[in-house]
């Protein structure tokens, strides 16, 4: 499906069909900032249809972010092309080269035991920050894990505007 990713961005965050998490200009502008420049690889866990990355992708350049979708099935990926996606087995199935990643995005994650297997995963690898994105409500039981993990130096970023109900939480490694 060919999207106008620049039409369908606003200044205040709205929804998009396809995408879990209410976007803007100004929150995507906000997120690129907090990710690292190519060619540090940037692994979106549960990228869903791909609509948050793509327009990621679309805003920075495939030669400014080397950014990775991952997922359980090509069947939910309608906007990230097929080059930016790699896929696992099953739900609960980790992604053997997420150690390559430097940074780690959660977004509207399902699960907080997945994540805590990712960074059980992680160990001595290259990553240096997970981005978790999703409802406020949800945040208590991902700062538990994270507070329990390598990644316990947690702040949560001024000015990515976000919907009233969600937010952006950034965690460092120790």
């Amino acid at each position: 499906m060919e999207v106008d990713f620049a039409r369908n961005l606003t200044e205040e965050p709205s929804h998009h069909p396809d995408c879990c998490v209410a976007i803007s200009r100004h929150f995507l502008t906000s997120l690129l900032n907090l990710l690292p420049s190519y060619p540090a690889l940037v692994l979106s866990v549960g990228s869903g249809s791909g609509y948050l990355e793509a327009c990621l992708l679309y805003l920075a350049g495939s030669e400014s972010l080397n950014l990775l979708g991952l997922e359980v099935s090509p069947l939910v990926n309608k906007f990230l092309p097929e080059e930016y996606t790699v896929y696992v087995h099953g739900t609960y199935s980790l992604y053997e080269g997420a150690a390559a990643a430097e940074v780690l995005l959660f977004v509207y994650p399902r699960e907080p035991r997945l994540m805590a297997r990712y960074l059980q995963q992680l160990g001595q690898s290259s990553c240096q920050k997970i981005i978790w994105i999703g409802p406020v409500q949800d945040w208590p039981d991902y700062e538990d894990v994270l507070k329990s993990s390598d990644f316990a130096s947690i702040n949560v970023p001024a000015g990515c505007r976000v919907a009233d109900y969600e937010m952006v939480c950034v965690a460092t490694k120790c």
